[in-house]
């Protein structure tokens, strides 16, 4: 399991615009898009090791040839990422592909989704940090994509798309774990994780050695201070912000909400501005979302779930 791999979200969705794979044209976009989405999504480890093996003739011709199908491209961009670590089986943690499991199941119809909520407040500290461990090209990009507002809707969109997932793909095919039993009841949960996808617990899986954190702290191992992380990064307005817009979602999930006295003045000021910010973020992020009203649709399509 590699780092993000945005296939769906930076490809799939752009059939239309890259075109008919027939044409030599539209293969060459798909394939400089492919070849460097690690790099657009900051992730530069697996960007090089990627980069170190289309320096085998065998590894670049076989995935060019895959390019005359927007689904076997994928296939094959992952299999062959597999089979150079000696793996068996592939997985992709991509978060936002939550709201592409329909696209995921027509081209892997056995797909199995692993779905990891979290805290809202945690998931607001989290993004707002998340600057601080991102290479120097990526930051000032990730710096507009936060606004209280802005992020606390994206949170309640993809929570209130989780119980459709659940009805619509069965238990046998959803698994919704929360990140704080995770990092608190790991051994556990991972055994849990094992027997859902069929494969057998081994205790090295415990054995992380390395986290970066959004924090920008380097930690080894699986370790839960990050849980309530955001009574020191958040400020009283942006709890204020958060527990209103998606407080339902929260306490559906567990999640205890808290008295917060919060400044009207300051939170009129971020209402205000989270218009202006919503156009900034999605400007930063042109280049990263496919077409802007499908991934706006999307989106707001969720919160309209009941």
């Amino acid at each position: 399991m590699p780092g993000e791999t945005h296939y769906f979200l930076d490809i799939y969705s752009r059939q239309k615009e890259i075109g008919d794979l027939s044409s030599e044209t539209s293969r060459k976009l798909l394939w400089d898009r492919l070849v460097h989405l690690y790099e657009k999504y900051n992730e530069p480890d697996d960007q090089i090791r990627v980069e170190k093996l289309l320096e085998d003739e065998s590894f670049r011709s076989t995935l060019k040839q895959s390019l005359n199908n927007y689904a076997d491209v994928f296939h094959v961009f992952m299999n062959l990422q597999m089979e150079s670590q000696g793996k068996q089986r592939w997985g992709n943690n991509a978060p936002k592909d939550l709201f592409y499991v329909d696209e995921i199941r027509e081209v892997f119809p056995d797909a199995k989704f692993i779905i990891c909520v979290r805290d809202a407040r945690d998931f607001l500290g989290s993004y707002k940090t998340k600057w601080k461990a991102t290479a120097d090209s990526q930051v000032d990009r990730l710096k507009k994509l936060y606004h209280p507002v802005i992020t606390s809707l994206l949170w309640k969109a993809s929570m209130r798309l989780v119980p459709s997932v659940k009805r619509k793909f069965g238990d046998e095919n959803v698994f919704v774990l929360p990140y704080e039993r995770l990092v608190q009841d790991s051994s556990n949960a991972i055994r849990e994780i094992c027997n859902f996808i069929s494969e057998p617990f081994n205790e090295d899986m415990l054995k992380v050695a390395f986290s970066n954190t959004s924090g920008n702290e380097s930690k080894g191992g699986i370790f839960a201070s990050s849980v309530g992380a955001w009574k020191n990064r958040l400020s009283p307005e942006e709890c204020w912000i958060v527990q209103k817009i998606a407080g339902a979602e929260m306490q559906q999930l567990g999640y205890e909400l808290t008295d917060i006295k919060a400044n009207p003045l300051k939170l009129l000021l971020i209402y205000v501005s989270a218009p202006i910010s919503l156009w900034r973020g999605l400007q930063a992020n042109k280049a990263n979302t496919g077409p802007v009203i499908p991934y706006l649709m999307k989106r707001v399509a969720s919160l309209l779930k009941r």
